[in-house]
């Protein structure tokens, strides 16, 4: 029997950078691999692995059917960190089918103490205290929690506050851009780019669309808070940043160090 034969299949639920790396290192390991995203550019990025990848949102009776199907026995969730009903529904469905749960999600990052970055817990509390702080918001959050800054920004303008403008960065996906004309936002106010990009980026986006304002998600270093914390604090402009839900992960690991430690514990048990 092979060492790849005894050891478990892992379901791999992808949804942010590190997916590619974890797979690289997953097989490196010689695991058996089924991966899953919600969007085809995440797909993309895994299509030079040698792994299954399948497409699209999975509920709970999905999750147990991939299990079944796949004959998954230990799943490791690597869904965005504000994707949280994801992680709920592996974990309740890892404890009902007794499967082990592996949480791998970026290190939160230590935010600087400065009066121009502030933190809030929801975005709804984000699109309040944006709109307070400047007329001209930019928020790099993507499409699903958009509508909450629409509706804020709408709410002003119809209050007589016309010079109100929102901008936001998007993935470019026909999906996201389309989401973004249905809610209102012209496609002048649409950034389509994918992935993190360069401080200097935004220091040029911030100068040439007289940004007063710009929402981020606590996405860790990886996911460009970094950059977007530098242009601020150098054009001296607000950022508010979103910090992560609060979840009781059963496993939790943030490095491939540990991944791999925990999975040879956890693998031991699977092959009993």
């Amino acid at each position: 029997m092979t060492v790849e034969a005894l050891l478990p299949v892992i379901w791999l639920i992808g949804g942010t950078s590190e997916a590619p790396m974890l797979v690289r290192k997953l097989i490196e390991l010689n695991y058996r691999l089924v991966v899953t995203t919600t969007t085809s550019e995440g797909a993309n990025l895994l299509r030079s692995h040698d792994v299954k990848v399948q497409i699209g949102a999975l509920n709970r009776d999905g999750m147990e059917d991939l299990i079944t199907e796949e004959g998954i026995q230990l799943v490791v969730d690597a869904s965005h960190p504000y994707a949280t009903l994801v992680s709920e529904n592996a974990m309740a469905v890892c404890a009902r089918l007794d499967l082990p749960y592996i949480r791998f999600e970026r290190p939160e990052l230590d935010l600087p103490t400065d009066p121009l970055i502030r933190q809030v817990s929801t975005m709804e509390a984000a699109a309040n205290l944006a709109f307070e702080l400047g007329s001209t918001v930019f928020t790099t959050i993507g499409v699903k929690d958009l509508a909450v800054f629409v509706q804020k920004r709408d709410i002003l303008r119809n209050g007589g506050q016309e010079n109100i403008r929102l901008i936001a960065k998007v993935l470019p996906a026909l999906s996201s851009i389309q989401t973004c004309q249905d809610l209102g936002l012209e496609l002048k106010d649409v950034f389509a780019m994918y992935g993190t990009v360069s401080t200097s980026f935004y220091q040029e986006i911030i100068r040439e669309y007289k940004i007063d304002v710009m929402i981020s998600k606590e996405s860790g270093e990886t996911g460009g808070v970094l950059e977007k914390i530098e242009a601020c604090l150098a054009l001296e402009k607000p950022l508010i940043i979103v910090s992560r839900p609060k979840l009781q992960y059963l496993e939790l690991v943030s490095s491939l160090v540990d991944l791999e430690d925990k999975l040879e514990k956890v693998g031991a048990k699977c092959q009993k």
